[in-house]
């Protein structure tokens, strides 16, 4: 494959990969501050859903090679 999809996808992993870390750590500190545990549930799963995408993407990229 040409080298410019293995560099976009390296990008959108890194970019996938920093929005879930930031994700759980913006869920973790909503959880902490609301105090109710049922509030930040989609902020947990719209974290892991970045991390588990950014896991995809990489095995794409290693396919690429």
């Amino acid at each position: 494959m040409a080298r410019i999809f293995k560099v976009l996808a390296s990008i959108v992993a890194w970019i996938l990969f920093i929005l879930g870390c930031f994700g759980i750590v913006g869920a973790f500190t909503a959880h902490m501050a609301a105090g109710e545990p049922w509030e930040p549930l989609g902020a947990w799963a719209m974290a892991l859903a970045y991390l588990v995408s950014s896991v995809v993407v990489m095995k794409l990229w290693k396919m690429l090679e």
